[in-house]
């Protein structure tokens, strides 16, 4: 979603159950996954350029989802960046 003041994003990641490894057995599953992320951002001029600001907060359901099996992924996670273009 796009507006004259500011940028809302919505992300969603999902992926099924799937096997590790080459044999499509039962201790080879992985089981699925859904990644929910938000993001808000803003370009602001200063001077002769453009400031980008943006915030995201990322797996907002703070699953650990093991896309590798026995490497799980973080939690609820947030990022926040700031850029300068001339």
């Amino acid at each position: 979603l796009t507006t004259r003041y500011l940028t809302l994003s919505y992300n969603l990641l999902f992926s099924g159950r799937r096997y590790m490894l080459g044999y499509n057995i039962p201790e080879n599953v992985i089981d699925s996954f859904a990644d929910h992320s938000v993001s808000v951002s803003k370009d602001v001029r200063i001077g002769g350029g453009v400031m980008h600001l943006s915030a995201e907060l990322l797996n907002l359901g703070g699953k650990n989802y093991e896309v590798v099996r026995f490497y799980p992924m973080q939690g609820r996670n947030y990022r926040i960046s700031i850029s300068y273009n001339i």
